[in-house]
């Protein structure tokens, strides 16, 4: 099934992103071809932690809407194991992205899933958002970054510029 694969692939690359995390780090040999050197950032396989994270959120709203979807029983934790070690394998990996724009798809979809589906568990997630931003201080930056425009964000609009410029160039191109 569609949905199985795309969950099974997020984790793959979320686990692969982990391998990167602890022997490749640092992009910032690829800088002088164009990439921004995202140091300590998970990019995986995609060498972009944003695009990474976006993908990576689809696994895990998939997960999370699998779990929230079913009756808590005595037998909840072992029937759903998978979801639940897919939902933390990709959650942390969301994190380690330190993508804002991941962060944002992350809480604005498990926002909407929980408070349709279950409004006790939209409390304590909303209680780990916070723990998350007092206690981590790289978390706790690019969350403040999201409200000032940094050193990225100002490479992300030369390059639209540049993008635009060769649109207007060659449109066909």
């Amino acid at each position: 099934e569609f949905l199985t694969l795309v969950k099974i692939s997020s984790a793959a690359l979320a686990v692969l992103g982990f391998i990167q995390l602890i022997l490749y780090p640092d992009l910032g040999i690829l800088s002088e071809l164009g990439y921004d050197p995202h140091k300590n950032r998970l990019f995986s396989t995609f060498l972009d932690p944003n695009l990474i994270g976006t993908f990576l959120n689809f696994g895990f709203i998939l997960s999370v809407y699998e779990l929230v979807s079913k009756k808590f029983t005595p037998g909840f934790f072992k029937e759903n194991r998978w979801d639940i070690v897919t939902s933390v394998i990709l959650g942390t990996a969301v994190i380690l992205t330190f993508s804002r724009s991941a962060y944002l798809m992350l809480v604005v979809s498990s926002f909407i899933i929980l408070a349709v589906k279950n409004r006790k568990i939209l409390a304590g997630f909303a209680v780990l958002v916070v723990i998350l931003y007092l206690i981590f201080p790289a978390f706790n930056a690019r969350i403040d970054g999201a409200l000032t425009v940094d050193a990225s964000a100002n490479e992300r609009f030369s390059s639209w510029d540049k993008g635009l410029i060769i649109f207007q160039q060659n449109p066909i191109f």
